[in-house]
Order: C-alpha cells, then structure tokens, then sequence
C-alpha cells in the first residue's frame, strides 16, 4: 500500500508556501505523495457546505473496501480490462496511535484498498493538523 496526505486547494493550503512545507514535511517522513484537490471552490459557503458534508463521513472499513474492489473488479472484466492494475483510494484520517492506524491501512490493504490518503474531512482550512499528521509519518505495518 501506498500512502499520501491529501489536502483542499483553500483555506491555509492556498498559500503555496504552507503545501511546500507540507510536501517537504512529508516527504521526510516517508509519504509516497501529496494529493492536492484540483479543482476550485471559490464561495465560502460552499466550502462550509463540503467541509460540513464531510465531516460527517464515515470512516473506511474493510468490509466495505472488499465490496468496492469486488464491484470495480467485476465491471473491468465486463469491459476486457481484468488484466490491467488500477488502484483504489481510500481516505480519511488514521487514528492518533500509531498501530492503530497501522492495523486499519492494513485491513485496507488486505481488502484490496492500494492507497490510504489522509484527510482530515472534519477541519478542511487549517493546515496544522496536515502539518502535525505529516511529520508522525504513513500507517506502515
């Protein structure tokens, strides 16, 4: 499995300085990427709207990755595409203990997730949280 901090384009991350410390950061402490949302919200209710949605979702769990790989398996062999790779993203934020969160992205793993993106859906402008779970490092087993 690979692992990424996955961030918003607004709030604290639409200071390119804060996501170059943020990818610098990350990349010291072994992260395989910096996913940065590509497109463009520019009315903050929206943004208030998404980040109240968000938070509200529930986190991952194996049970649930094993029945979205299993459907996305079945639909590319539908189409002749069952021999070619493709992964599938999870994200969300790892819990605080480090073999917690290693136990969970490996749950994932194990159920067919290829990458875990932490994203703090709770909290979408402030950058510390990013900046304090870069630093700890991925959820490696």
């Amino acid at each position: 499995m690979r692992f990424a901090i996955d961030v918003p384009n607004f709030g604290d991350f639409a200071d390119p300085a804060i996501v170059a410390d943020l990818a610098r950061r990350a990349e010291d402490a072994g992260w395989d990427g910096l996913f940065v949302w590509d497109h463009i919200t520019h009315r903050k209710e929206l943004r208030r709207h998404i980040g109240g949605r968000a938070g509200q979702r529930p986190q991952p769990d194996a049970v649930t990755v094993r029945e979205i790989s299993a459907f996305l398996r079945e639909c590319r062999a539908e189409t002749g595409l069952e021999a070619k790779p493709f992964d599938l993203v999870m994200s969300g934020m790892s819990p605080a203990d480090p073999a917690a969160a290693a136990d969970l992205a490996g749950s994932l793993e194990e159920a067919g997730a290829t990458w875990w993106a932490e994203c703090k859906w709770d909290d979408l402008e402030s950058a510390d949280p990013m900046l304090r779970r870069a630093d700890h490092g991925p959820p490696r087993r």
